[in-house]
């Protein structure tokens, strides 16, 4: 465990990482516990404002006096000790700072947005995935050959949760009957209403982490060490408690960083299943012992996470602090921080997704050439293939001789590499090139 690297101009505390266990985890699931908007949280439940902020210990002293709350704020700055503190609001409205007042106000303001987004996002989704049925056939348009009917049946019948089933049937239902360009037509005004209001919430989400961005700058009218240093001092407190309170709980700490856990669930969830798999030789296939694996997890998680929100409500005496899990990845590969890649199951079990679920992995950066592509593409479906028994090291060494040694396979402009020209920009590389 280490803190990460702070820059020249942001030596106050920065984010704490749980350096990642790196290569393929494909023994057991792993989860993504995440706070909802961190930094805009603490900020709601320290109270940490410009005019909450006390700087001197007599003040401080004389507060405590006066029956005033106060939250205590240490960290070091390129090496010297800072204290300060805040006046705690005591979830009392009228005592509250400007800072969490506006926060709350444009959380609220993105929560509704959020609740709207949803049902629209699940009709963007399902949409989606029948218009991918029609392009992925040979289907003709014009003859009409398999009818928008066909494809929503064959999405239907691909999905075997039976409530899930139920939604979409009653999502995809006033489109049975709709031609192929009309269909088209309203699935591009539902990508738009998505888009739109998912550009909103961004906006504002941007909005409220710039309420920590602008304190810690030191060009910024509104900076202020001890509050920015406060901000992020707590984050790495609050992390810490989490950590120190699931692992008492058996669970393993997979990666972690900033706002974020990558869980392993103890082995005594699985029990069951190890012995009706037992290691092939079981009752139950490879496919079964990896399903129900996966949605133990779910039920486990779900439980881990209101255990957590308690344990941060009781710790901070507030609501504002809220973890939450929105997928199980397995199996699931981290090469390094901030980087892996996996099958996320959402809401049932799922195998055979279209995509693999990626995070900061070089593939899917513009500009790469298609060999670059072509081969982490292939390394991470056969790591993430159910009948994989290699390490992801042998993984790479197998496919990274079969491009070497099966040549011909490739092109001259599959290896053509694109980058942009930004003369402000220190991209060596680049600048190299050109001169």
């Amino acid at each position: 465990m280490k803190t990460s690297d702070q820059k020249a101009s942001r030596k106050f505390p920065g984010a704490y990482v749980f350096p990642p266990v790196k290569g393929l985890e494909n023994k057991r699931p792993v989860t993504g516990l995440d706070f909802a908007s961190l930094y805009p949280s603490i900020i709601m439940t320290y109270n940490l404002s410009p005019e909450k902020m006390v700087s001197t210990l007599s003040e401080a002293d004389e507060l405590e006096r006066e029956n005033k709350v106060l939250h205590n704020i240490e960290f070091k700055y390129n090496g010297n000790p800072i204290r300060a503190w805040t006046i705690r609001h005591g979830n009392k409205p009228d005592q509250k700072g400007l800072f969490p007042k506006i926060l709350e106000r444009l959380g609220r303001m993105r929560n509704e947005i959020k609740a709207q987004l949803k049902p629209i996002g699940k009709k963007k989704k399902y949409m989606g995935k029948v218009k991918s049925r029609m392009d992925g056939s040979l289907w003709d348009h014009a003859s009409g050959s398999i009818s928008i009917a066909d494809a929503i049946k064959d999405v239907l019948s691909s999905t075997k949760n039976m409530k899930k089933r139920a939604e979409m049937v009653k999502i995809l239902d006033p489109f049975i009957d709709l031609s192929y360009d009309n269909f088209i037509k309203e699935y591009s005004s539902v990508c738009f209403a998505y888009d739109s209001l998912n550009s909103k919430q961004k906006a504002i989400k941007l909005y409220m982490n710039s309420f920590y961005g602008v304190t810690g700058r030191s060009g910024s009218p509104f900076y202020i060490l001890e509050l920015a240093g406060g901000v992020t001092s707590a984050g790495q407190e609050i992390i810490k408690h989490v950590a120190e309170y699931v692992r008492k709980k058996g669970f393993r700490i997979k990666y972690g960083d900033t706002d974020s856990l990558y869980l392993i669930c103890p082995d005594s969830c699985y029990e069951k299943y190890d012995l009706a798999y037992n290691d092939g030789k079981g009752e139950i296939s490879k496919l079964e012992y990896w399903t129900e694996m996966v949605k133990t997890t779910m039920g486990v998680m779900e439980k881990l996470r209101n255990d957590v929100n308690t344990f941060l409500r009781l710790k901070t005496r507030s609501d504002y602090l809220k973890m939450a899990y929105e997928e199980v990845l397995f199996p699931v590969a981290f090469t390094e921080k901030k980087k892996y890649f996996g099958i996320d199951h959402e809401e049932t079990p799922n195998f055979e997704p279209r995509e693999p679920f990626i995070r900061g992995i070089d593939t899917v950066k513009q500009g790469k050439s298609q060999v670059f592509k072509t081969i982490g593409d292939r390394i991470m479906r056969r790591a993430m293939d159910i009948n994989n028994v290699q390490s992801l090291h042998e993984i790479v060494e197998d496919v990274l001789r079969d491009a070497i040694i099966n040549h011909e396979q490739w092109n001259f402009e599959q290896f053509i590499e694109t980058d942009a020209w930004k003369p402000d920009k220190d991209n060596k590389a680049v600048q190299r090139f050109i001169g």
